[in-house]
């Protein structure tokens, strides 16, 4: 994948799980704001850390 829209990407999935974030510290939901924010860095990191999974070429 070009790294241009894995950038786009990464910023998409950032900016929700910090929507998310807020939306949950809002309705009052201690634990589950710090989960909403943890999963979307998490996601980011493991989308950069591993790669595509690719076939074997086209026969």
């Amino acid at each position: 994948m070009p790294t241009g829209i894995k950038i786009m990407f990464s910023i998409i999935v950032l900016a929700v799980a910090i929507a998310g974030y807020y939306f949950l510290d809002l309705n009052g939901l201690g634990v589950s704001k710090y989960l909403s924010l943890f999963l979307g860095v998490f996601s980011v990191i493991a989308f950069w850390i591993f790669p595509e999974v690719g076939g074997k070429g086209e026969k």
